[in-house]
């Protein structure tokens, strides 16, 4: 399974969302239920697969395809 797969993954389960429905161009904020409490949730599931957010790039995270930058830095 390649990263952006693993990340994917991780993104579905921490928001509850299916995977197929996360493009690079879905916005964060139109998920059902997002909310600052989902984005720690997300933050976590994150760091669990091994993508560290740094504290003041979380902000800058608006789509899935934010996410996936972070993982090709």
């Amino acid at each position: 399974m390649s990263t952006a797969e693993v990340v994917r993954e991780a993104v579905a389960n921490a928001l509850n969302v299916p995977a197929e429905s996360l493009k690079p161009d879905t916005s964060l904020y139109s998920l059902p239920d997002f909310d600052s409490v989902q984005m720690l949730t997300l933050m976590v599931a994150l760091d669990d697969v091994g993508v560290q957010v740094p504290q003041h790039k979380v902000g800058e995270i608006q789509t899935f395809g934010d996410i996936l930058k972070l993982t090709e830095s």
